[in-house]
């Protein structure tokens, strides 16, 4: 946005239809992908790369390591290529041995196909610095600071402003905990939809008053995490 803002024409490829085609100035092109947990990524990848062949741009960003692949291509048809490769995704549980394996050529994949990788913490940085003799450019994420107008999101779920915990929860631990104040789970899987069903039958259950908010995105997700004092 930052990037349209100063004047540049961007364009992102969405896996959901947005609701409108362009957002503070970014376009938003939708593109189908295979709704399944091992090959979401790689199949909307791949019309993405399609689209970008016959649509060039002066430079192209591709987002998980996974894609590395992908990259080569619009390489050669003279196009720069950044990699943001993000975290170790094979060190992940949710994987199996046969994702693990991609995940791991990709790394590699990554220090030779696109023109350049990004790395988004210190230590992934260091990481390819010493596995692979790979600098990367650390680019580390950025998000809208300050307070929120409004709590309206907290006050429909009964909630009022609180320090934030941010979690990452695995489909086998998608119990919330018994003791402590109300919480709230806010999120969605969409490869896992049973997991999601369990969390919000269990969170109506929880003795603490917990909540399943579901998908908290723009401000409203803001909302969500006003700050800690």
């Amino acid at each position: 946005m930052r990037l349209a803002a100063r004047g540049h024409q961007v364009a992102v490829y969405c896996r959901e239809r947005p609701r409108e085609p362009v957002y503070r100035g970014v376009r938003l092109l939708y593109l189908p992908t295979i709704r399944h947990k091992y090959f979401d990524t790689m199949a909307h990848t791949f019309l993405s790369t399609l689209h970008l062949l016959a649509h060039r741009a002066d430079a192209a960003l591709y987002c998980n390591g996974a894609n590395a692949v992908f990259t080569l291509t619009p390489r050669l048809a003279g196009m720069p290529v950044a990699l943001n490769v993000d975290g170790l995704e094979r060190k992940r549980k949710k994987w199996n041995r046969a994702a693990k394996a991609w995940y791991l050529i990709s790394e590699w994949l990554a220090t030779v196909f696109p023109s350049v990788v990004v790395t988004d913490a210190r230590a992934i940085q260091e990481y390819y610095r010493r596995r692979y003799g790979k600098a990367s450019a650390f680019i580390p994420y950025g998000a809208e600071t300050g307070k929120v107008e409004s709590t309206a999101a907290l006050a429909a779920l009964g909630l009022e402003a609180r320090p934030l915990l941010p979690l990452r929860q695995p489909p086998r631990t998608g119990k919330p905990s018994p003791r402590g104040p109300p919480g709230v789970r806010a999120g969605e899987d969409r490869h896992e939809a049973g997991v999601d069903r369990r969390c919000a039958v269990r969170a109506g259950l929880h003795p603490a008053g917990a909540r399943h908010r579901g998908p908290a995105r723009g401000h409203a997700g803001r909302h969500l995490r006003p700050g800690i004092p």
